[in-house]
Order: C-alpha cells, then structure tokens, then sequence
C-alpha cells in the first residue's frame, strides 16, 4: 500500500527564475515582474506564525502573554 502524502510538508508553489533579467519588457509588450525583495524580519514572522499556529489555544496564549 502507497504512503499517504503529507500534506504538511507539501511546499507553496515558488516562481523559479526567469531567462529574462526581471523588470525587462518582453517583445510582445509584457513586463517581466520585479522580484520580491527579501528580508530576513519578514522571514521570521513566517516562521513564528506558522510555530505559533501548531500551538494549542492555551500555549498560543502563553507566549502571546510572555511577549
């Protein structure tokens, strides 16, 4: 019997890089889409949304308080 997926390591789809430096304009008048500046504080508010959410409602309390 196959292993079933889980769905909570499935990863968001990423746009992968592009032939075309990002802000040229393509011959048929599009625009290749700047790229997201990244930031590591952004990073890490991700990362503490995502922990907090697997937290149970009274530990999510707790370190809502503790802040």
């Amino acid at each position: 019997m196959a292993k079933r997926m889980n769905w909570d390591r499935a990863r968001p789809y990423r746009q992968t890089e592009s032939k075309v430096a990002p802000g040229t304009i393509l011959p048929n008048g599009a625009r290749v889409p700047l790229l997201p500046q990244d930031s590591l504080a952004k990073r890490a508010n991700l990362e503490m949304d995502r922990w907090l959410r697997r937290l149970s409602p009274r530990d999510r309390a707790r370190v809502r308080l503790a802040r």
